[in-house]
């Protein structure tokens, strides 16, 4: 007669299940290129996990990488922009020291003339006055132009002028003039002043 065992109870199925398990150890099998984003913890991939010059073009999106992350002078230089517009106008700068004092200027100029007696007498004088006010800045003489007995240039051949200066505050020009051969004509001896408003 055959003996029939009965149902095993479940503390010794679990019991040869640990026996099983000690026995054949534990292993895991992973399909290639089975890991993905799941599986990788955020922030946890660094550069020793990545081969060296294994990242490709075709694994970074199109339009994402920034200046920065190139090495300096990696990039070309773009084309020159445009001009800007101008900058606004600056403030006024502020007003300098005033400058010194020019020279006296001339101002009111005139002629003066002083004619002496017109005859035969030698020497002769004649004074020329400025008005008041002004001062003597230039000066001259002349014989009178009715008295010319020469030709051109020595229309005077017997007469001529000796001396001619301004007097020492500048008001008046006297003038002197001789005959050179004596002479019964009659004649006059002209100054002139250039009179001007010294300021």
């Amino acid at each position: 007669m055959r003996k029939r065992f009965g149902r095993p109870s479940p503390a010794l199925a679990i019991s040869l299940i640990a026996l099983f398990v000690a026995m054949g150890g534990t292993s895991y099998g992973l399909a290639r290129n089975s890991i993905d984003s799941r599986e990788i913890k955020n922030n946890d991939v660094r550069s020793s996990d990545i081969r060296n010059n294994d990242v490709r073009s075709k694994d970074v999106r199109n339009g994402s990488l920034l200046s920065k992350d190139f090495k300096a002078g990696q990039l070309p230089a773009g084309p020159r922009g445009a001009t800007g517009p101008g900058g606004a106008t600056g403030a006024t700068g502020l007003t300098g020291a005033t400058g010194l004092t020019g020279a006296p200027g001339l101002s009111g100029l005139q002629k003066v003339t002083g004619n002496s007696a017109t005859n035969s007498v030698s020497p002769k004088a004649a004074t020329a006055t400025c008005p008041a006010g002004k001062k003597v800045v230039g000066s001259g003489a002349d014989l009178g132009d009715d008295y010319t007995n020469g030709n051109f240039p020595n229309i005077y051949t017997e007469v001529a002028v000796a001396q001619t200066e301004p007097s020492d505050n500048l008001q008046s020009v006297q003038s002197f003039a001789h005959e050179i051969t004596g002479t019964l004509g009659e004649w006059r001896v002209e100054a002139y002043a250039v009179c001007a408003t010294v300021n």
